[in-house]
């Protein structure tokens, strides 16, 4: 005879099932726990945007509601995404970028680098290329992080620290200066 013994799978199976209703806790829309984690964070992350959206001249609200849901408004007018120009867009994906990034810098713990590919995207005015750069410096200076920024846009050229470029020959990149 061959006895099984099944105790450890059955502990596993049990943890399991635990860890399946702590996810639905923390990831359901309904969960009242989902719900007040997100009602202590709102306020944070409202101001955040504020802040981020005025460096960069954009003259929208925007606010997070405890659903999660965004209302974009400008002078008592509501808009969507979709009405917004390329570069205001761009400004306002920006400020939501930094400022999902200070409410995961808020709840957990604090990273020391932010990488950019195309931040501006090719949409931006002089102008509002110097706040996005403004901003980005600030950021830099206030969170003591390094910023690696990638872009095509002369107006990075010697506004940063130290600046590399690459050029892509034959199908591989090689870094020209340093």
């Amino acid at each position: 005879d061959v006895k099984i013994d099944d105790a450890d799978l059955n502990t596993l199976e049990m943890l399991k099932e635990h860890q399946k209703f702590l996810t639905k806790l923390l990831v359901d829309k309904n969960s009242f726990i989902r719900k007040n984690l997100v009602a202590q964070t709102i306020p944070f992350l409202n101001r955040s945007i504020a802040t981020y959206s005025a460096e960069l001249n954009l003259p929208h609200t925007v606010t997070f509601q405890p659903d999660m849901s965004c209302e974009i408004t400008q002078i008592g007018r509501d808009l969507d995404h979709g009405n917004l120009s390329n570069g205001e867009k761009k400004k306002l994906n920006l400020s939501l970028c930094l400022s999902f990034r200070d409410v995961l810098t808020y709840l957990h713990n604090r990273v020391n680098v932010l990488f950019t590919d195309e931040i501006d995207g090719g949409s931006l005015s002089g102008i509002n290329i110097e706040s996005l750069i403004s901003t980005i410096k600030n950021k830099a200076k206030k969170d003591n992080i390094s910023i690696y920024i990638i872009s095509h846009r002369p107006e990075f050229e010697d506004r940063c620290d130290k600046n590399l470029v690459i050029r892509k020959e034959g199908g591989f990149s090689n870094i020209m200066d340093s």
